[in-house]
Parts: structure tokens; C-alpha cells; sequence
């Protein structure tokens, strides 16, 4: 062992970072920094908009608040905003409003990457339900699609 290998008092620092930069450092290709952060800027700024207040930034940390003081409120928000995309799913796909099932799991990672990423854990986010009547198909590593035949099946995010 190093004798020079030491922390001190003066090593330590407690960084106050803003939640947003937390879930920035969380990701490195730029383009997948501009999508999550699309998406998120969505959820909080889009459809928070009479839940939260003030810009992007300040929307970002205080719903990492909300969620880190009560966390049955935080995940009530994510819910609903699934049920509200679920909807979108049973519309006809020649709706521009429609979204594929398949994509309401990349709808959420950035939500859970920013509560992840501020040491929060929303439980109940990871897993998603659906019906036999919502999927029809899904797409198998991009090569094979399975038909669900009467049962329920859980995807992961």
C-alpha cells in the first residue's frame, strides 16, 4: 500500500449539482444525450405543465425533489403518463397521434435515467404491462417477430 495514498478532509467535496447535470454525466454519445433529453424536456416541461413549474431546468429538479420527499407521488406522475401514451397505442396507425407499443419503454428511460442517475429509484417503473389486445407482434432483436397468443408478458425498459 502507498503511504502517499491518502484522502484528507481537503479531498472530500460535496458537489450540490443540479439533478439535470447528474442526468447529463449519465450518458455519453451526444445523440443519445439529445434524444433522452428531448424526450424528458417533454414529460416535464410538455406534459407536467400544470404539475410543475418554472423552466427546464428548474422543472428537472423539482420533480427529483418530489420524488426523493414522496415517491408514490413521483411514480403516480410516471404512470400517468403512460396511461395517456397507452392510449395513443389503441389509436389506428394511419392516426398521427398513434405510437407503436413497442416504443412506450423509450418514452420512459429518460425519466428513470434522471432519477436514477440522482439516486433515486422509482419502483414499478422498470416493468410495463400489456395485453394481448394492446401487442399483436413484437419485434425480437430486430430480426423475429413473435405473436403473443393469450397471455401477458412483461418488458423489461
Amino acid at each position: 500500500m502507498n503511504p502517499n495514498f491518502k484522502l484528507s478532509i481537503n479531498d472530500i467535496k460535496i458537489t450540490n449539482e443540479n439533478s439535470l447535470d447528474l442526468f447529463y454525466s449519465g450518458i455519453k454519445a451526444k445523440a443519445t444525450r439529445d434524444t433522452m433529453d428531448r424526450m424528458l424536456k417533454s414529460f416535464l416541461v410538455d406534459v407536467c405543465a400544470d404539475l410543475l413549474e418554472g423552466n427546464y431546468r428548474q422543472r428537472a429538479q423539482q420533480f427529483v425533489d418530489i420524488a426523493r420527499d414522496d415517491q408514490v407521488k413521483a411514480t403516480s406522475f410516471i404512470f400517468a403518463y403512460v396511461n395517456k401514451l397507452r392510449e395513443r397505442t389503441f389509436l389506428p396507425k394511419d392516426n398521427c397521434n398513434y405510437i407503436n407499443p413497442s416504443y412506450l419503454p423509450n418514452k420512459i428511460k429518460p425519466i428513470k435515467k434522471l432519477l436514477t442517475m440522482n439516486d433515486l429509484v422509482c419502483h414499478g417503473v422498470e416493468y410495463m404491462r400489456y395485453t394481448q389486445n394492446e401487442i399483436t407482434y413484437i419485434k425480437v432483436g430486430g430480426t423475429q417477430d413473435w405473436k403473443l397468443k393469450n397471455c401477458w408478458i412483461i418488458l423489461p425498459t
